[in-house]
């Protein structure tokens, strides 16, 4: 699993910048960076935004 995937799947799970930083061990501008580069593959641009759009895909599997 990559950076970007980690920082996002805790960002579903409803973690904040801290929590992730705390967890990771990466600086707080280093999560903003991955969830940026999430955000533009996702086409979003929140968190909200971000959780919606994963939900909407794993919709698509059950």
């Amino acid at each position: 699993m990559d950076a970007q995937t980690r920082v996002a799947a805790l960002v579903v799970r409803g973690r904040s910048t801290r929590e992730v930083v705390d967890e990771l061990h990466i600086s707080a501008n280093t999560v903003q960076e991955h969830l940026t580069a999430v955000f533009d593959k996702f086409g979003v641009r929140s968190r909200r935004e971000l959780v919606a759009a994963v939900l909407a895909d794993l919709s698509g599997f059950a």
